[in-house]
């Protein structure tokens, strides 16, 4: 997890996830310690789930995938190329799915 945004540099760690939560299997077998302060944004039509991060201090957007098609649709999503054939055609689901 980025643990401080790579603009402003400001945590990104929120408050503390209670206990009882974490015990309660919620999260998976290693459950996080906080929340994150993390904005996710999705693009529907691109991408099932968050293509996007967002910093909420200073609004810097960063893709969330490191490498591959969905870190290059990511950066046109922030770029503004939002409509579905700008950000390469396919819609892309989980694991790289198609529909």
């Amino acid at each position: 997890m980025t643990t401080g945004c790579p603009s402003c540099k400001s945590s990104l760690q929120g408050s503390p996830i209670p206990e009882e939560h974490r015990l309660a299997g919620l999260y998976g077998d290693d459950p996080p310690t906080h929340y994150s302060r993390k904005v996710g944004i999705e693009y529907p039509g691109i991408y099932d789930g968050v293509l996007v991060w967002s910093c909420p201090d200073c609004g810097y957007k960063w893709p969330r995938f490191a490498v591959g098609a969905l870190y290059g649709a990511g950066i046109r999503a922030i770029e503004g190329e939002t409509e579905h054939e700008d950000l390469g055609g396919d819609y892309l689901g989980p694991n790289g799915s198609t529909r």
